[in-house]
């Protein structure tokens, strides 16, 4: 694998970093945790398996377990309050949503999203409840921000501007999301936030660099 990517956790009130997957050979990407902290979800690729996959362990990261075994990336694994787990694969030039029940020993995924010429990516749950917040971008460059429930319904347009949208990420009461936001390929990326209802727009930062990604 060409870069290896570790994640660690840090203590904020120490500010003390400590790894907490690594073998040096292995890639994860995505890390987040339950919203009760016991969990932690990740995407993994090594050589044995070259594709992103999800994982789930628990926080400390033992007793791993692989969610996914796919053919293709899948990221941005994000878990609900209820044991829903939602990611985006990236299956040739489709980005779709999955959706699991990881209290169902069967793992089934169901594909949530399959729209033609449109990407649905950067899925994020609430931390209170099964709304599943994610980002929706066309051929022509139009980007929005949309919620739904977890049966794909009551599907409600939270923000739309022309512009990529990425990095989604719902506040721990609910009521807000940080998002990064270009307008233009060549623009730097900002982080903006917004309440669920779309109101409030406001951006937190004013780069004034291309390369920041």
């Amino acid at each position: 694998m060409k870069d290896i990517f570790q994640p660690f956790e840090v203590d904020l009130s120490t500010s003390i970093f400590k790894i907490k997957l690594n073998d040096y050979k292995t890639s994860y990407r995505y890390v987040s945790y339950s919203p009760d902290s016991t969990k932690i979800v990740y995407s993994k690729a090594n050589s044995t398996l070259p594709f992103y996959n999800i994982c789930m362990a628990d926080a400390d990261g033992s007793n791993e377990k692989y969610i996914t075994n796919l053919n293709y990336h899948s990221f941005k694994p994000s878990l609900s309050p209820s044991g829903l787990l939602i990611f985006h694969t990236i299956a040739g030039n489709q980005t779709d949503l999955i959706l699991v029940d990881i209290n169902d020993p069967s793992l089934v995924l169901n594909n949530i999203t399959n729209s033609p010429n449109v990407d649905e990516y950067d899925p994020a749950f609430a931390h209170n409840s099964d709304t599943i917040y994610f980002v929706q971008g066309k051929i022509d460059g139009l980007g929005k921000i949309l919620s739904m429930d977890s049966t794909a319904n009551n599907v409600k347009t939270i923000i739309e501007k022309s512009g990529h949208y990425q990095d989604i990420t719902v506040s721990f009461d609910g009521q807000k999301i940080l998002f990064s936001y270009r307008e233009a390929i060549n623009d730097p990326l900002d982080i903006y936030m917004v309440n669920i209802d779309g109101n409030s727009l406001k951006q937190l930062t004013f780069g004034t660099s291309s390369e920041i990604k």
